[in-house]
């Protein structure tokens, strides 16, 4: 009976509290929607630590065995346990195969022989990270030597071709190669290989030169297509082997500072400087690369690379594309690398083309409105990610973009007004950068490059006609010694141009050419550049002594100097080889006891260098002479200055080195007139402290 009662009292109670709680309201949390719609995470974006050792690594090797072994045995190769070949006979060779970079035991058996048998031949060779290399079987029998050549792959057009030539001969006679009667290649060595120049596709009868004997042969050259011929065999009994490979496309390619932590940088494609010097939100100038993949390295400023950590690094693909940007993004300890390509096509007359980069790594997301109906449906710009791209009406815009941080999880999700631009020109026949900074009561930082226009309706381009003048260029020999020739596409432009001079302007009716040089009188080219001119553009090519004794041609744009004032107008070019060259320039006024005469009328004027510094001697702190007034400093290698106004009259242009404040020579006594542009010409030859310099005058454009 009590067990009942206690039920009873129990089922009470809970109906008093079930009552008094339903008279209890207590208040529910109710989320407000936002105005932002629902949108798609944003992608992530993880900057990575880099290093010099991990970026060596970074990309695969491409290998290709050929097998110019007289008499040998059909072979198996192996790299590490890896087979690269297998049953590859006399005159055989394999197609590319991908390999790890790094070092591997090469070993070559008979084929048909067990795993356990001796090998014909063991060598310890490096496959290094981006790089396609031949590994070359000769010798004779048993008797095998592997030699490695690397197989660079050079950019073409549509009806080009170019021809490797490579002497794979057993016994230790040279090759040379001619068209029709034209040298293409000369004394290629065995083991090694030399680069034709670039010759018209079709079909070809050529004749090789093997030691004392002649030796014919027709191939039909494929358009745009590096061509590799190998010549095999023995003085007596040479044979060819011919393979080919898809040249890439000529591509250019950029560099731009947008980390607002780091001031200037140094940027490299692969082992290939790109730019030096790159200031934040700073245009630089494009260079021409083949299309393909590349390791970006970004250093400080000035750095020597043999001895620091790069401050970011990233392999990048250039393929989709004919112009491409390489920026560096982020903040002082998560830098990163973007690589995207560039629309630099003609736009529709009366447009223009605007692209927008979210630079900010704190900004997950950025939202920009344009006051103009002309601009509308801009995408959110998520950092890390190439810039959204977007063809509108010229004229004048202003925004305003609200950032919007998600990397806050735990927190509520903020939208803040971050940046503000009002009443910016935007003209037609441009295309715009915008870089989103976060700048609200400055100006915006903006890249612009003229592209012309199209009509919509024709789609005309604005290349010339066939024989209509595309641009200008004038050439300067900086080859000590050396009287040069210069060409475009084959052709003869200059001839005869001696060391220290510069030439006339010349027209050239192409826009995607081929410069290249050789010593006067021959026709081995020494160096090639591939340029791109545009249209009514002026353009200087140096060539100067690059490193290994090569022939380095560099192309700088001349649309920014100035012809006409009351002024005149320097320009300073360093093209010093090595990465650690910094030289700037200064003047001051002519010793009144020196004799040399006035140059005004004179030829290229000569320097008067500095007293040579002892290398073994202690680092001295050196001071400028009284008087010497600089103009501009640490300029580094392949590059020119800004272009400096000067007063009307007679000085000494001084050429200081950077990296002790040293004045390193003196060019004495150079008129300086009113209207007339000097270009100032620099260099510290290979394997010297010394610097040697020479001016020369830019020759007057029409008008």
């Amino acid at each position: 009976m009590r067990y009942v009662y206690r039920v009873l009292l129990l089922i009470c109670t809970l109906v008093i509290v079930a009552a008094c709680g339903q008279a209890q309201v207590i208040p529910i949390a109710i989320v407000i929607p936002t105005t932002e719609p629902t949108a798609t995470a944003a992608p992530t974006f993880t900057p990575q630590v880099v290093s010099n050792e991990r970026l060596e690594q970074a990309r695969p090797a491409l290998v290709r065995i050929v097998n110019a072994a007289v008499e040998s045995p059909p072979l198996n190769v192996f790299a590490g346990f890896s087979a690269i070949a297998t049953n590859l006979a006399y005159k055989q060779f394999t197609e590319p195969t991908s390999f790890d970079a790094g070092k591997y035991t090469v070993k070559l058996q008979a084929s048909g022989s067990s795993p356990g048998d001796k090998s014909l031949l063991e060598s310890e060779l490096t496959f290094p990270s981006g790089v396609s290399v031949i590994v070359l079987v000769t010798g004779t029998g048993n008797q095998l030597t592997l030699t490695t050549l690397t197989d660079k792959q050079e950019a073409l057009k549509a009806t080009e071709n170019i021809i490797h030539v490579i002497n794979g001969l057993s016994d230790n006679a040279t090759v040379s190669l001619k068209n029709s009667g034209t040298d293409l290649a000369t004394g290629v060595q065995s083991g090694q290989s030399s680069l034709t120049p670039i010759i018209s596709a079709g079909k070809a009868d050529l004749s090789f030169q093997v030691g004392d004997k002649a030796l014919d042969y027709s191939t039909n050259l494929k358009e745009q297509t590096n061509t590799t011929l190998v010549v095999v065999g023995t003085t007596a009994d040479a044979a060819i082997v011919q393979f080919e490979s898809a040249a890439p496309k000529r591509i250019s390619v950029r560099a731009i500072n947008a980390s607002a932590d780091i001031n200037t940088i140094d940027v490299y494609l692969d082992d290939q400087l790109l730019t030096s010097q790159v200031g934040y939100g700073r245009p630089t100038d494009r260079q021409n690369f083949a299309s393909g993949q590349y390791t970006v390295r970004v250093y400080a400023a000035g750095a020597d690379r043999n001895t620091v950590e790069p401050l970011s690094g990233q392999v990048v693909s250039l393929i989709d594309g004919e112009n491409f940007a390489v920026a560096l993004l982020g903040s002082a300890s998560q830098l990163s690398i973007l690589a995207f390509p560039e629309d630099l096509s003609p736009t529709p007359i009366d447009q223009t083309r605007i692209s927008f980069l979210n630079t900010l790594p704190r900004l997950s997301e950025v939202d920009v409105q344009a006051t103009a109906a002309q601009m509308t449906g801009i995408p959110t710009l998520f950092y890390g990610q190439a810039p959204s791209v977007m063809n509108v009406q010229a004229g004048k815009y202003s925004f305003i973009m609200g950032g919007l941080d998600r990397k806050n999880t735990d927190g509520p999700i903020i939208r803040t007004t971050i940046e503000r631009a009002e009443n910016i020109q935007f003209e037609s026949g441009y295309a715009y950068l915008y870089l989103v900074t976060g700048r609200i009561d400055t100006p915006p930082i903006i890249l612009s490059d003229k592209v012309n226009t199209t009509s919509e309706a024709s789609g005309d381009s604005p290349s010339p006609a066939v024989g209509q003048q595309a641009a200008t260029i004038r050439f300067i020999n900086a080859m000590q010694g050396q009287t040069l020739d210069f060409a475009i596409n084959g052709t003869p432009v200059i001839t005869g141009l001696n060391y220290g001079e510069g030439s006339k302007l010349s027209p050239v009716t192409e826009q995607s050419v081929t410069v290249s040089v050789n010593t006067s009188g021959q026709t081995n080219a020494l160096g090639q550049q591939d340029s791109t001119f545009e249209v009514g553009s002026r353009y200087s090519v140096v060539a100067y002594r690059a490193e290994d004794d090569a022939v380095g041609l560099l192309v700088i744009n001349d649309d920014n100097l100035i012809f006409d004032g009351t002024s005149p107008h320097l320009r300073f070019i360093n093209v010093t080889p090595t990465e650690d060259s910094r030289l700037g320039l200064a003047f001051s006024a002519p010793d009144k006891n020196d004799a040399t005469p006035d140059n005004s009328s004179a030829a290229p004027a000569a320097a008067t260098p500095e007293v040579t510094v002892d290398p073994n001697l202690p680092e001295v702190v050196y001071t400028l002479p009284f008087g010497v007034q600089k103009l501009v400093s640490d300029i580094g290698p392949s590059s020119p200055s800004s272009v400096i106004l000067m007063p009307v009259g007679t000085f000494d242009l001084d050429i200081i080195d950077s990296s002790n404040n040293r004045l390193a020579i003196t060019i004495p006594k150079m008129a300086l007139e009113a209207g007339i542009h000097t270009d100032v010409i620099a260099f510290q030859p290979p394997n010297s402290s010394d610097v040697v310099a020479f001016a020369v005058v830019y020759p007057q454009p029409q008008a």
